[in-house]
């Protein structure tokens, strides 16, 4: 995927159902992927006036996130597809699969991962993973 089909999926997608289902006032957060940073998206994120979370280099190893868009990688990967809105189509159901003890130990697992970055002293990634916490724990 590059910066423009993102910027598709956030103008399509994201956008619509946050503008619907989240009260106003929201943050969108992403990580630093070089397709989130784009110049393209970040002027899209402007124009459409999204207020997006400022997040320090580290921050995606350390998102529980990440954690599973991985695990919804691997179950995908072996699934055949004829072309990719077919395998586009697939991720939501398989999202929908992932079961809640994998969902919770991720959430519980956020308090350590602050301890650990307080105890390397990067304070940024520290506030940035409590705010996670709590936007979590709020949606």
């Amino acid at each position: 995927m590059d910066a423009n089909i993102y910027k598709e999926i956030l103008e399509k997608h994201i956008l619509p159902f946050a503008k619907k289902k989240i009260p106003t006032g929201w943050i969108f957060q992403q990580d630093n992927g070089h397709k989130h940073r784009s110049s393209i998206v970040q002027k899209w994120f402007k124009a459409k006036k999204v207020n997006v979370l400022p997040l320090s280099s580290q921050f995606s190893d350390l998102n529980p996130i990440e954690n599973l868009w991985d695990d919804l990688e691997r179950r995908v990967k072996g699934i055949r597809a004829r072309n990719s809105d077919e395998k586009f189509a697939i991720l939501p159901r398989e999202l929908y699969k992932t079961d809640q003890c994998t969902i919770d130990l991720l959430m519980a697992s956020v308090p350590n991962r602050c301890e650990e970055v307080i105890k390397t002293r990067d304070f940024l990634l520290a506030i940035e993973l409590i705010l996670l916490f709590y936007q979590l724990l709020l949606s």
